[in-house]
């Protein structure tokens, strides 16, 4: 007769299975990466060249202070790949370090090994895979991120001051992170429930009060988001027509702008911060200083405020709400993977990989040559990348309803899903004030919504278990 398996045995079976599970998402994210780094080219378009540029002219006494991209990113840039003489090191350094940030991350978000690997699943995409190859800041930005919140969900405050810091030198806009572990702190020294309140409160209002703040040092991210309309961005129009006149002061002197050929640039997409609207050329023949263009980009700023106010909320709503679900407005790297495949399509050869006398032999039996495999490999990633974000994007979600019926049901409010929360909150309002939807600014929500799901799966095993126990 054959043996029944008894029901321990089958728990442990199932207890095994889940915690391989942890270990073929690691086994299959390392994989990723090796392909990502082994086989996918990077890109070098854009912001790319930029920070090439600042990381060669960085400790030059005429370097040029970049408000939008600081020293922090370039630094890193320069010191791994040796002064820039070894790029691909300097990628190393990046999957290196993000394969580390994302198990560190998974293992202090959740003590349970049977549901960790739920936290795994952003980082098997094979674009966000591939922000570790590109020389954008997107990928070590998201790999921070991960560090800082496994470091305050392990009470070690001071070291996750210092990344936060690390972070600020990557990106000033990071400053709300900062602010963030230096309240942590306080909170955690603070026991009385007005207090931490008042902590509550003060991180929520400094993170408004940056809207006025930007709005005076340096209008340009607020003029990107309210005035400008980058035609290739879906759901973008703009709810203000363009003016048909616009007067403003340069160089002291009075101007008038009526030509629509010029008008129409007012809503074109630039990261040209202090030649905006018109253009460098523009502001030289008008003798236009830095100021004057912030001068123009804040009045610019107030129009489109106040003539269509409502619009303008709903469209912040709206934004905000495709930021918080990773339903990005322009998925470059999901393009740049695009262009890459399409290189490896249309100027794949033969002779690329086998002499001629090999294609003749093959040929001489009707053979095609074959491709390497690694072509086929790309192709099928290529195709599960958007059905992967998409997943993703249903998954969370689902997770927000769960988390609104966990929390309707405690009594008392987990510490590490408020901090998950706080940060999604907080990181997603100021990416739809001060930045257009690309998907590589969003895609670390993905890892905080798997994190708080994961967390509301192990509080329900956890009170089922307890249950037990007293039955």
């Amino acid at each position: 007769m054959l043996d029944v398996p008894k029901k321990e045995n089958v728990a442990n079976m199932g207890s095994k299975l889940y915690k391989n599970l942890e270990k073929i998402c690691i086994v299959l994210i390392i994989m990723l990466q090796g392909w990502v780094y082994l086989i996918v080219p990077t890109s070098n378009n854009g912001d790319a060249t930029e920070y090439i540029k600042i990381a060669l002219e960085l400790f030059e006494t005429d370097s040029e202070f970049k408000f939008l991209r600081l020293f922090g990113y370039p630094l890193l840039l320069k010191v791994f790949s040796v002064n820039l003489e070894f790029i691909n090191l300097f990628f190393f350094f990046q999957s290196i370090f993000f394969v580390f940030t994302v198990i560190f991350f998974a293992n202090k978000v959740c003590k349970n090994e049977k549901i960790r690997f739920i936290i795994y699943a952003p980082a098997l995409v094979p674009s966000i895979a591939y922000m570790q190859k590109i020389i954008f800041p997107d990928g070590i930005i998201t790999s921070l991120i991960l560090l800082l919140f496994a470091l305050i969900m392990d009470k070690k405050l001071i070291k996750a001051f210092v990344v936060s810091l690390i972070l600020v030198t990557v990106k000033l806009v990071f400053v709300f992170l900062l602010v963030y572990v230096m309240l942590c702190i306080l909170y955690e020294k603070k026991q009385a429930v007005k207090t931490r309140l008042s902590l509550i409160v003060i991180y929520f209002c400094f993170i408004f009060c940056l809207l006025p703040a930007i709005y005076i040092i340096k209008p340009f991210p607020l003029y990107q988001t309210i005035v400008q309309v980058p035609s290739s961005f879906d759901n973008t129009a703009s709810p203000v027509r363009t003016p048909t006149i616009l007067e403003f002061t340069c160089g002291g002197v009075f101007q008038e702008v009526t030509d629509p050929s010029l008008l129409e640039k007012i809503t074109w997409h630039s990261a040209s911060e202090f030649y905006m609207p018109f253009g460098p050329d523009f502001a030289a023949e008008r003798n236009c200083s830095k100021e004057d263009m912030r001068n123009l980009q804040r009045q610019l700023i107030r129009h489109y405020l106040r003539e269509a106010p409502e619009q303008q909320a709903l469209k912040f709503l709206n934004h905000f709400s495709r930021s918080f679900f990773v339903l990005a407005q322009n998925y470059h790297l999901d393009y740049m993977l695009l262009l890459k495949l399409r290189l490896l399509k249309d100027h794949y050869a033969w002779n690329t990989d086998y002499l001629e006398s090999q294609v003749k032999n093959f040929k001489r039996y009707y053979i095609d040559p074959p491709r390497q495999p690694s072509y086929y490999l790309f192709d099928t990633l290529y195709d599960l990348n958007k059905k992967m974000l998409l997943f993703l994007s249903i998954a969370s979600g689902f997770v927000v309803i769960c988390f609104v019926f966990t929390m309707a049901r405690m009594k008392k409010p987990d510490e590490k899903m408020l901090h998950i929360v706080a940060f999604l909150l907080s990181y997603n309002f100021i990416i739809t004030a001060f930045a257009f939807l690309y998907d590589r600014y969003l895609y670390v929500n993905f890892f905080m919504w798997m994190a708080l799901g994961c967390l509301i799966v192990a509080r329900s095993v956890e009170k089922k278990s307890l249950e037990k126990i007293k039955n």
